[in-house]
């Protein structure tokens, strides 16, 4: 008797279990499409990052020149900045009353 009553309720259940079984085969596809689609978008992110990267270290390594570059100028900057604060109005008046100033006095004008 009891095993007649659980062939009727698998027998009921039968359609339920038949309809859940195309719908998760149905989600089923539609993950796998969604995969796919993902799969896509991770190539090519992937590729847009390593190209970043690539820009990244090339942009490092002319900040690391001009850094170098600046460093090097700027003890002749320094002095530079040091010989123009230390000029007086007489320094100034000097050379200008030279009718024919040296060749160094011309170079710097």
């Amino acid at each position: 008797m009891a095993v007649t009553t659980m062939s009727k309720q698998l027998h009921s259940l039968k359609p339920h279990l038949q309809q859940n079984r195309e719908e998760t085969e149905a989600v089923m596809r539609e993950i796998e499409r969604e995969t796919r689609g993902v799969e896509k978008v991770r190539a090519q992110v992937a590729r847009e990052n390593r190209a970043a990267t690539a820009k990244a270290d090339e942009a490092r390594a002319i900040q690391q020149e001009c850094e170098a570059d600046l460093a090097a100028a700027m003890p002749q900057l320094r002095a530079a900045e040091h010989a123009v604060n230390s000029l007086r109005r007489q320094d100034i008046t000097e050379v200008r009353a030279m009718t024919s100033p040296p060749d160094g006095v011309r170079l710097v004008m």
